[in-house]
């Protein structure tokens, strides 16, 4: 039956399979009243075919269910018996698949299809390290003379000025002062006029601003005409000439403030150290996009480079519109491959950048904003639509855009495909020797492409590639002891063993030994907790009897270090920021 698994409602029955010996059918026609079809309850599932004794029987197993809603996850629990006139030989339920979903291939490092992007065409240069701002402020001049009327409003304008001034304290750097005149009067009356303006109001201004380290500057005044005015009037024609007149004696202050001191690579790459705790609890002020754009120059680590991508991810996402900026577009296609790279794929991530009814395909940033549909971005996007097991999409598209492209990073995307496509069917023996062929090449082609890829697909894949538990476990023992992956994997082998024990496990307290592993996996990479409580791997039934439980993490560190020999690891900083669901306290 099919069983949704977000209701546990059984939502549809799957016709069986029933074959039946001549001799054995003709009994149980009889027991059935000469009526087996009408009667006996799995009548509808059988083949009317007869089995012989002496003939080996293979038996197709695979039953098709068409998911009515491609975005749910479903499980078909099943019940397989072997008999004879007498009793069961064999007997067994179980369930194929499992609600926690069981993808074998979450840990495949797809470096060798993902795309990236060189970080060069994405540059950021350093910010300015000042900002200059305008203000015109409308004081009042005694009309002919250069002495401010002695009122309210220019008092309170000048107050706001010189107190946003002050405000920059020390980041203050220039003052500069002009001062304009109406045409009242004749021209070098008004010119010398509105340069002693501007001399009373660059001294009322320094004054104001008392002992502040700024250079101070008086820019030459300007002297409008009667041209002007008519200009004004003829845009503004509800004015007065005299509100017109009144505009043009006014005082524009500039200045020029540091805003912000602009980090090199080597002072951001000091900052980022000391404020990383901070930063990954959303603590104190954020870096700018240059400042990550430095973090990628100046810190090669992978790992490292890991956590400034969710960092810089998580501050474009915090501005409107950050989809236009081409920067953007760099970190997001990094965030996809890393969400790939950590098993927990997210399609919404690239989305923003593409445009799935344009056909056309980006190579290169060719304005300063992001273009739709690069082709890195595309490519990506079609991994993770194959990791979601969306394959309709991620196949369609993959047509769509690079349906006779021969570039060499849709080559390797096109073996990747090939791998995944077809692995089930190679491994259950469905393909005609071509294409079993086929689908080996690319297996070994992304076998060959990282380390660690042999040992995912043949731990992950055990069962249906047949592999000796020696032999995995042989892969796992051989991969790095820094990688969490390895200890996942060895979680998953652990669990194996545990599984064929479950019923003999009764004590109180006990914790199997795969906890312990699983748990190092976590605190090598928080990301993997959330693996765990959804990976098919594991049976319903050994997590249900085993929870794993925040409260025992001292325990299964200590069960680690007694089974394994390794340089210990500080728990990780992240484990009063993770909040599973299922995780149980």
């Amino acid at each position: 039956m099919a069983v949704d698994c977000q209701t546990e409602d059984t939502i549809d029955y799957i016709k069986g399979l029933v074959m039946e010996g001549t001799e054995y059918h003709k009994v149980q026609n009889r027991r059935m009243r000469f009526n087996y079809m009408k009667y006996d309850k799995v009548a509808p599932a059988y083949i009317n075919r007869p089995m012989y004794s002496d003939e080996k029987i293979y038996i197709d197993t695979t039953l098709v269910y068409v998911k009515p809603d491609r975005r749910k996850t479903y499980k078909i629990p099943y019940n397989v018996q072997i008999a004879d006139f007498n009793h069961a030989y064999f007997d067994r339920s179980s369930t194929t698949g499992s609600c926690n979903a069981k993808n074998i291939f979450k840990f495949l490092d797809l470096g060798v299809a993902a795309a990236q992007m060189d970080l060069e065409e994405f540059r950021i240069d350093a910010e300015s390290v000042y900002d200059t701002k305008n203000r015109d402020l409308k004081l009042n001049f005694e009309l002919g003379k250069s002495e401010l009327i002695a009122d309210s409003v220019n008092q309170a304008v000048l107050h706001d000025l010189i107190k946003e001034l002050k405000s920059y304290g020390d980041q203050l750097m220039e003052v500069s002062v002009s001062a304009t005149a109406s045409p009242d009067g004749s021209v070098e009356a008004n010119k010398r006029l509105a340069a002693e303006r501007t001399r009373v109001a660059a001294n009322k201004v320094r004054s104001y601003l008392g002992k502040v380290d700024v250079a101070f500057h008086i820019a030459p005044p300007t002297v409008y005409t009667w041209d002007d005015v008519a200009k004004e009037k003829a845009l503004d024609t509800l004015a007065t000439e005299e509100e017109i007149l009144q505009r043009m004696r006014t005082m524009r202050v500039t200045y020029r403030y540091e805003r912000e001191h602009v980090m090199d690579e080597h002072e951001v790459r000091q900052a980022y150290y000391q404020r990383k705790h901070d930063l990954l609890r959303g603590k104190g002020k954020d870096f700018s996009d240059g400042d990550y754009f430095n973090l990628y120059n100046a810190i090669r680590d992978s790992a490292e480079q890991d956590t400034i991508t969710m960092l810089a991810y998580k501050h474009i996402t915090q501005h409107g519109g950050y989809e236009q900026v081409k920067f953007s577009m760099y970190v997001a296609n990094r965030m996809a491959m890393l969400n790939q790279k950590q098993g927990k794929p997210n399609a919404r991530v690239l989305e923003p950048f593409i445009n799935k009814r344009l056909r056309a395909v980006t190579t290169k940033e060719n304005s300063e904003k992001a273009q739709k549909n690069r082709r890195e971005v595309l490519i990506n996007q079609i991994i993770t639509y194959f990791q979601l097991e969306e394959r309709d999409s991620a196949l369609s598209y993959c047509n769509y855009w690079f349906g006779h492209d021969d570039d060499p990073k849709v080559e390797r995307l096109r073996r990747y495909i090939t791998f995944k496509e077809g692995f089930i069917k190679y491994a259950t023996h469905q393909l005609s020797p071509a294409e079993e062929k086929e689908v080996e090449d690319a297996m070994n082609y992304v076998i060959s492409c990282a380390p660690d890829n042999k040992a995912v697909i043949y731990t992950e894949a055990r069962d249906l590639l047949n592999v000796p538990e020696e032999v995995n476990r042989k892969l796992v023992a051989e991969m790095n002891d820094n990688n969490p992956k390895k200890w996942y994997l060895r979680g998953i082998l652990e669990a194996d063993k545990e599984e064929k024990m479950l019923e003999e496990r009764n004590g109180k307290g006990y914790i199997p030994e795969y906890l312990c592993f699983f748990n190092h996996a976590f605190e090598l990479e928080p990301a993997y907790k959330w693996l765990y409580f959804f990976d098919g791997q594991i049976s319903d039934q050994l997590r249900e009897k085993y929870k794993y439980r925040n409260k025992d993490k001292q325990r299964y560190r200590e069960m680690f270090y007694d089974l394994v020999t390794v340089t210990p690891q500080t728990a990780a900083e992240e484990d009063d920021l993770m909040n599973i669901s299922g995780e149980e306290e």
